[in-house]
């Protein structure tokens, strides 16, 4: 046997046991930083494409979905009942449940015209539906949330979830839209196997939006963030199990306090 040979046996079971950290193929640090503005005109558009689409929401409702009162019956007030009942059925002896369950079956099977008519009022030109569209344009500053996890890559840039999710796959295009303070170390190679290499991706993403998202919710309002980062982090090691077979990989979610923010450091080592 030769010494290359040798070492390498050493080396594989060094590192089994865990006595010899081998050099990471690539190492990426991000940031779920809250962003200070939605990017340019994306208020704007919101608003101009829900107003835009008026008279096809009329068309829904009116003529596919609920075209006329057994419709309505069916869909709407019988549905809602059904639920409202299988509701009170958990709220015990105080209330009078037979009168209430009664009471909003009737009123609800009976309103089909009142109903008819406000939508076909709240969708006229200039109704409240556009009205209200307008009123509430200052409340899409809301969506700064999880966009500030997945990023505008035409006008902004990839963020956090997304940079994961693409590493994970081994796109090595995120290497062209690391900003600071993300860091790569490395070079980026495929972590997760096949399949999980297309299905796991999405998943990244929407569970570092929901748990980032959370979590600047929690830290805004001085709550225990503890919990949070347990779950998120009990996800990334389901991901963590797909890994390329005989490499290693790791996703560690802790909050950051020199960014305030949710900081995701995923560290892979290649076979």
């Amino acid at each position: 046997m030769s010494y290359g040979s040798v070492f390498k046996d050493i080396s594989r079971k060094a590192k089994k046991r865990g006595n010899l950290k081998m050099p990471s193929t690539w190492v990426l640090t991000v940031y779920g930083q809250l962003m200070g503005a939605l990017p340019y005109g994306m208020a704007d558009e919101w608003e101009a494409t829900l107003k835009s689409m008026r008279d096809a929401i009329k068309h829904a409702l009116l003529t596919t979905k609920i075209p006329n009162e057994a419709a309505y019956l069916d869909k709407l007030a019988d549905a809602s009942s059904d639920r409202f009942e299988a509701f009170l059925n958990t709220v015990g002896a105080d209330w009078n449940v037979n009168d209430i369950e009664l009471k909003q079956r009737v009123k609800l099977a009976r309103k089909y015209n009142d109903w008819k008519t406000g939508v076909t009022n709240a969708f006229a030109i200039g109704g409240q539906f556009e009205t209200q569209v307008t009123a509430k344009k200052g409340k899409t500053e809301a969506i700064r949330y999880p966009l500030s996890f997945v990023g505008n890559k035409s006008e902004d840039r990839w963020r956090c979830g997304s940079l994961i999710a693409l590493a994970l796959g081994g796109d090595t295009r995120i290497v062209r839209y690391i900003t600071s303070p993300d860091t790569l170390a490395g070079t980026i190679a495929a972590a997760l196997k096949s399949p999980y290499n297309i299905y796991d991706r999405p998943f990244v993403v929407a569970s570092t939006v929901k748990y980032g998202t959370l979590l600047q919710y929690a830290d805004e309002v001085g709550l225990d963030k503890t919990t949070l980062l347990a779950a998120l982090n009990a996800i990334y090691d389901e991901i963590e199990g797909h890994k390329v077979s005989g490499s290693t990989l790791t996703l560690t979610a802790t909050w950051d306090a020199t960014y305030d923010c949710l900081k995701v450091v995923t560290d892979y080592t290649a076979p």
